[in-house]
């Protein structure tokens, strides 16, 4: 297991690599540069000067060689949007977006596990049918979309939650701590149920495909044999062996949730990880938007490795492997 882990983790160094550079590569194909749009008492020998400054007159190849040495001694570059260091905008946004994910998806895994078990035990009635259209119907809205129409429906139309950002200012600013506590809850229960439903319609579908696939095996006839109830033989025997494949796929689904995060995080007004990526892009603050995109290939790689972890824990013959 320990080779396993060190080959994955190599692998994913390389991919990490990999990623950086094409990222970097596809940033500077862009017409301008950070301080092409700077046109408030900025005079074009003061833009040449920056240029200058911060390297991005030099050749392609030098900027690269240099940002790779810099990110290898743990500096991400400069923010010229923020004016600050490209790390304090990541570390400030980071916390935000690894939020956002956990949350969704560690409740989009108790939701679609518990729809797919269900599904699996009411086969072939109204309730499978009922929750497979669900989960089909919810999957094929794309993320953007579902995140609007929630938006418009809990935020507009009910008024129930906050319709965007990740905090109210008064409230965290003059408010008791469990008021800022509770509105800051309030403010991420929208974003984390699009995460939340979109991963456990997918989580729901495979969930019961496995369980299907397991209910027939011999250990369980002999269990219905001895009498045990079937919501016993579910819960404590099939579910377990049926959880593997389920765990497989939900690593895999880790880049998607990442990436939907980013434009969920954009439609709520999220002040994460996304939300900087996308300003970062679109103001062609260069440092930021690659060092964005090598902590989310981090993120990737470190979920994919936990996947693999609970595969293992959740199946004893993997672990020797």
């Amino acid at each position: 297991m320990r080779r396993f882990i060190a080959a994955r983790l190599a692998q994913s160094a390389i991919i990490i690599v990999i990623v950086t550079v094409v990222a970097f590569l596809l940033l500077r194909l862009a017409p301008g540069d950070p301080f092409s749009y700077e046109t408030a008492n900025v005079t074009p020998a003061i833009r040449a000067q920056w240029r200058e400054q911060f390297g991005y007159n030099k050749p392609v190849p030098v900027q690269l060689a240099r940002y790779l040495g810099n990110v290898a001694r743990g500096n991400f570059g400069y923010s010229t949007l923020q004016r600050r260091p490209a790390r304090d905008a990541i570390a400030d946004a980071l916390p935000r977006t690894l939020t956002l994910a956990l949350f969704g998806i560690v409740a989009a895994l108790v939701l679609g596990v518990a729809l797919g078990a269900f599904a699996a035990a009411k086969r072939a009635t109204w309730w499978d049918r009922s929750i497979s259209a669900f989960c089909v119907f919810v999957y094929s809205i794309p993320d953007f979309w579902l995140a609007l129409i929630i938006q418009i429906g809990l935020a507009y139309w009910i008024r129930a939650f906050p319709v965007s950002g990740s905090s109210d200012p008064l409230i965290a600013e003059y408010g008791s701590a469990w008021a800022a506590f509770t509105d800051r809850m309030r403010h991420l229960v929208l974003p984390v149920l699009t995460i939340t439903l979109i991963v456990a319609a997918i989580v729901a579908r495979f969930q019961r495909a496995a369980l299907l696939d397991v209910l027939p095996s011999d250990y369980l006839r002999t269990a219905r044999a001895k009498g045990v109830p079937e919501r016993t033989i579910i819960t404590r025997h099939a579910l377990r062996n049926a959880l593997t494949p389920t765990i497989t796929v939900l690593g895999l689904l880790f880049p998607s949730v990442l990436g939907g995060a980013f434009f969920i995080e954009y439609v709520f007004g999220w002040h994460g990880l996304g939300l900087l990526t996308v300003n970062a892009v679109q103001s062609l603050d260069y440092d930021v938007a690659t060092a964005s995109v090598i902590v989310a290939g981090v993120l990737v790689t470190l979920g994919s490795l936990l996947a693999d972890i609970l595969t293992a824990l959740a199946d004893p013959r993997l672990r020797d492997v």
